[in-house]
């Protein structure tokens, strides 16, 4: 059975967290990131997003429709919508 996203995501976090805190009580980065297997640019820019934003950080977040690089413009996806209801045109001849 596989696990949900959700789960998955804060099962990560806590890993993250772990590390940073086992860091810092050895007091060695490499060390810590070795013991666990991490690369440290990983380790880095968990440590970075803490610092930045510790509050908010085990929440997950979802990324907005218009970041996505294949998302179509409101106009386009009206005049497609107008396309199919008055012509009946499928998704092909739109293309």
């Amino acid at each position: 059975m596989e696990k949900p996203p959700e789960i998955v995501n804060y099962l990560q976090h806590r890993l993250n967290l772990r590390v940073l805190k086992y860091a810092e009580d050895i007091g060695s980065c490499k060390k810590a990131c070795n013991a666990v297997g991490v690369n440290k640019i990983s380790f880095y820019s968990w440590k970075k997003k803490f610092k930045k934003e510790w509050r908010t950080w085990l929440v997950a977040k979802k990324r907005e429709y218009e970041t996505y690089g294949n998302c179509l413009s409101p106009d386009v996806v009206e005049l497609i919508l107008k396309l199919r209801s008055e012509y009946k045109l499928g998704t092909w001849r739109i293309k």
